[in-house]
């Protein structure tokens, strides 16, 4: 393991609920309720609507909710079908560095997930607020593109840490 490695899973590790101050608990829920609030908007939306005519093909007993409707599919099935509702519209938030994030792409990972693991609420946050925090420090750290990476790489590692805290992974 090299040292971003290290110091990225001892964050995951080791960031407890309790640690976080009382303003970053609202602002995390503040960008669930938007991102909430931008896949209803879109709940009508070609693509959405395709990506969950889809996922609801393969309802299951134990998985994740399909956002908006009763019904559960496989956790990976929630999640994408989540994260088109949250993208299709182009109206998530965005994050402006040396490269630039979506960091409410995180929440498509981190909602399916809490919900199948029968995580609380608190656990729901402090995920999404380790992945916003992993994801935007990297979009700090290095711009990627010009070596020809997408800046969605970063969210890839920041929602799998997320996950993985979600999930109670050990380091």
């Amino acid at each position: 393991m090299d040292k971003y490695e290290k110091q990225i899973t001892e964050y995951v590790v080791n960031l407890k609920y309790t640690h976080l101050p009382k303003a970053v608990v609202q602002t995390a829920k503040e960008r669930l309720l938007d991102s909430f609030a931008v896949a209803f908007a879109a709940y009508d939306a070609p693509p959405v609507r395709a990506m969950r005519n889809f996922a609801l093909q393969y309802r299951v007993k134990n998985g994740a909710t399909v956002f908006g409707t009763p019904y559960k599919v496989p956790v990976d099935y929630a999640a994408v079908c989540l994260g088109t509702m949250i993208r299709a519209l182009d109206w998530n938030d965005t994050y402006l560095n040396r490269e630039p994030g979506h960091p409410s792409d995180n929440i498509a990972a981190c909602l399916p997930v809490a919900e199948a693991e029968g995580k609380s609420g608190k656990d729901l946050i402090l995920a999404t607020v380790l992945a916003y925090e992993l994801q935007c420090r990297l979009c700090d750290a290095a711009g990627i593109r010009k070596k020809g990476w997408d800046h969605v790489t970063y969210g890839s590692i920041s929602s799998s840490a997320a996950v993985a805290k979600l999930m109670n992974f050990s380091a």
